[in-house]
């Protein structure tokens, strides 16, 4: 398999080719990935959304066509935006999934999208992210998110990390940005200080398990995935939690 896409509602990505390996990351569905190498039934992969590599289980995605670069369109355009919803199968070959807020669509159009060989519908909320939005929209697509779980390397409603919920928040705002949080302070032009910051900017402060992300709500709070995603008080001094 040279590349492949998650065919599950949400597949773990691990450090090392072990399911007792750390989780650095999540595959949603319809992510696609390239292979980079194989170690018994883990398969290392590339994700063709940022870059990111890691070890999955292999039985847990499906292959692509090797002409799938030339078939899909804008595979990252249109978003889920439900927090979740079923996409149901219409070939009768597949299966019906389960999506999930920040999950892409690829070709989709008219309530249908397909991949792989497969043709779903899906009648929940799409965002076109290709259409231009507001600081203030992110920061409403950033709510939506309020009380999820904090999960170490996840990026799903069921639980998310800081740098997860950034970037899958970004997206549904049509703007990519990088996994981690190292990646995402360079993803951007930096600002020194909140006075010279505005609403939706990154913030970014230490924590113990390292660097810590979070985005500006207004120039004092902040809303950042830290034990839950939740709104805190932020200073220049850090993040005070309310």
């Amino acid at each position: 398999m040279d590349c492949g896409y998650c065919d599950l509602n949400v597949v773990c990505v691990y450090a090392a080719p072990s399911f007792a390996s750390e989780i650095v990351t999540q595959l949603l569905f319809a992510d696609t990935f390239a292979a980079v190498d194989r170690a018994g039934v883990f398969v290392r992969i590339r994700m063709d959304f940022d870059g990111y590599e890691g070890w999955i289980d292999a039985r847990q995605c499906a292959a692509l066509g090797p002409d799938w670069g030339a078939q899909s369109r804008e595979p990252d355009r249109y978003v889920v935006h439900d927090a979740c919803g079923v996409a149901r199968a219409v070939d009768g070959e597949g299966a019906d999934v389960l999506v999930m807020r920040g999950t892409s669509l690829p070709n989709y159009a008219a309530g249908q999208f397909h991949i792989g060989g497969r043709r779903y519908a899906f009648a929940g909320a799409v965002l076109d992210t290709s259409q231009p939005v507001t600081a203030q929209v992110l920061l409403e697509y950033a709510r939506l998110y309020c009380r999820t779980p904090y999960m170490w390397g996840g990026r799903s409603p069921c639980g998310i990390d800081c740098s997860g919920f950034v970037q899958i928040v970004h997206k549904m705002a049509g703007i990519r940005l990088r996994r981690d949080t190292h990646q995402q302070m360079e993803d951007g032009e930096p600002v020194v200080g909140l006075a010279r910051a505005v609403a939706g900017d990154l913030v970014f402060a230490e924590s113990p398990a390292g660097g810590h992300v979070g985005i500006l709500l207004d120039a004092a709070h902040i809303i950042h995935a830290s034990a839950r995603v939740r709104v805190d008080r932020v200073t220049d001094s850090g993040i005070i939690r309310a």
